[in-house]
């Protein structure tokens, strides 16, 4: 898997946001994961413990579980970067320098 659109909802303005993120499937389970926890679409998943995916044009709602687990982290990065190895060598580029967020969608 690559990108998928996450559909969440403002912490502070209740307004629906889509956004873009990473994601990965390990041993059949999804991940999200950024590279900065100062995003704010980090900040409103954590707030809302909650998030859609636009699927096909409809949204699946999902549970966020955020993941403190350095080795599945690790994981996540490889898998990345074996999918798409010229777009992961960019992404530490726009690291604000903040630490990784990974989050599991259940």
């Amino acid at each position: 898997m690559s990108t998928i659109t996450l559909l969440h909802r403002g912490r502070k303005s209740g307004e629906l946001y889509e956004v873009q993120v990473w994601a990965a499937t390990l041993d059949g389970t999804l991940y999200v994961a950024s590279l900065d926890d100062s995003r704010n679409w980090v900040r409103n998943l954590r707030a809302a413990g909650s998030v859609g995916l636009l699927e096909a044009e409809q949204e699946r709602a999902y549970t966020v579980t955020e993941v403190n687990d350095d080795a599945l982290l690790l994981r996540f990065r490889r898998q990345t970067r074996r999918d798409h190895p010229f777009a992961a060598r960019l992404l530490p580029l726009f690291n604000r320098g903040s630490r990784s967020v990974l989050f599991k969608l259940t």
